[in-house]
């Protein structure tokens, strides 16, 4: 799962990985016998507007796909019944989204690229979406801001910051905790390239010359010997407060979220006929799940570079 801020870079990662993009420099290289299958809403804007859903599911199936695994194929992103023989041209944007989704999965691609698929879907086409995914043998890449996909299909995390691609060895919520924690910046900074050794050419001074290093120096510590070093610190202190006020509160709304989101399972699995306000509720609540999340990781990823500057500036 590649994850990070937005503007970060991760749809312009995937199209890249993709070949939609040229890299500006250096290659992509695919594994032996490797190939790609790319998602994106652009995609399903590609569809022919002459085809039928089956149709167009068939169009780009694997030559060893039988036709029941179309069918099945449709099933899972519920076009049953007369449904597959609808004309693309008449389908909703999301449900052009589902056709173009599917006909990823029947590509038989070993790698799958998608970026943002459960984007126009409602919490029965994500469930079955991500179902499917789980059961996929092949390797994902995907971008998504429903954290709670992210967090089912995604078992390594790829992180976009600062233009740099960072690879965490773990879960979405093993991310998210080590964010909360701090820990995360170590294996950034582990990444980055190491100091040399040698002092710096200016720090040398040349013979005869004056040690204006010591000159230049001075002013800085004596700014942050007094009101200026003062006030820094005070305002980032303020931000750190409130920052960490704000997390406090998404975590609350989030747990609450979890909580319910568990309530509504149990009840649905008791009743599955007469499940549909409860599905209704749960998209509901899995929308503000998602938009507590994402103020959650701005807020922590905020505290770090907060943290970070306080260090500057006391260093």
């Amino acid at each position: 799962a590649v994850v990070g801020l937005n503007g970060a870079g991760k749809s312009t990662l995937l199209k890249g990985l993709a070949g939609r993009l040229t890299p500006l420099s250096g290659r992509i290289e695919t594994g032996y016998e490797a190939t790609l299958a790319f998602y994106n809403q652009h995609v399903a804007e590609e569809l022919e507007a002459s085809d039928t859903v089956l149709r167009a599911l068939q169009r780009k199936a694997h030559p060893a796909v039988l036709p029941q695994e179309v069918l099945d194929i449709a099933g899972s992103l519920l076009f049953s019944g007369d449904d597959v023989k609808k004309p693309v041209r008449v389908l909703s944007g999301g449900e052009r989204s589902r056709v173009a989704l599917g006909q990823v999965l029947l590509q038989k691609a070993s790698c799958l690229i998608l970026d943002e698929p459960t984007n126009h879907m409602d919490f029965t086409t994500v469930e079955a979406l991500t179902q499917a995914l789980m059961g996929f043998t092949g390797s994902i890449i995907v971008v998504s801001h429903d954290r709670s996909f992210i967090r089912r299909v995604g078992t390594k995390i790829l992180e976009i910051h600062g233009g740099k691609a960072n690879t965490y060895p773990g879960t979405y919520e093993d991310y998210v905790w080590s964010l909360e924690k701090g820990a995360f910046a170590t294996l950034r900074s582990s990444h980055e390239q190491k100091p040399s050794s040698k002092p710096a050419p200016s720090a040398i001074p040349a013979k005869g010359a004056t040690t204006s290093a010591t000159a230049a120096t001075a002013v800085p510590e004596a700014r942050l010997g007094g009101a200026y070093y003062r006030e820094k610190k005070k305002g980032f202190d303020r931000r750190l407060k409130q920052l960490e006020t704000l997390i406090g509160e998404m975590d609350k709304k989030i747990a609450g979220c979890h909580q319910k989101l568990n309530e509504l399972n149990l009840a649905i699995s008791r009743d599955v006929a007469g499940s549909g306000p409860q599905i209704q509720e749960m998209g509901t609540v899995q929308a503000q799940l998602d938009e507590c999340e994402a103020k959650w990781l701005e807020a922590a990823e905020e505290k770090e570079k907060v943290l970070r500057d306080l260090a500057d500036l006391a260093g």
